[in-house]
């Protein structure tokens, strides 16, 4: 699944690049089961160190999970 930072959807990626921080990130995820938790998900990618040093870091759960499931 790849994921966007949609507070920095306006800006390019050579930009968002050049400032240090993450536009995009893929997560892979294996489980097991009919529903994915993207919550849960949202929340463990916005903990990682890549955006915690960032002061636009997260992650919005719209078009970044779409069709993930629950």
């Amino acid at each position: 699944m790849i994921m966007e930072n949609t507070k920095l959807a306006e800006k390019p990626l050579a930009q968002c690049q050049a400032e240090g921080k993450v536009k995009f990130v893929c997560v892979v995820v294996q489980y097991d089961g009919p529903k994915l938790h993207k919550e849960k998900l949202t929340e463990i990618v916005r903990a990682l160190p890549c955006f915690m040093s960032q002061g636009e870091g997260s992650i919005s759960q719209g078009e970044a999970a779409r069709g993930a499931g629950r």
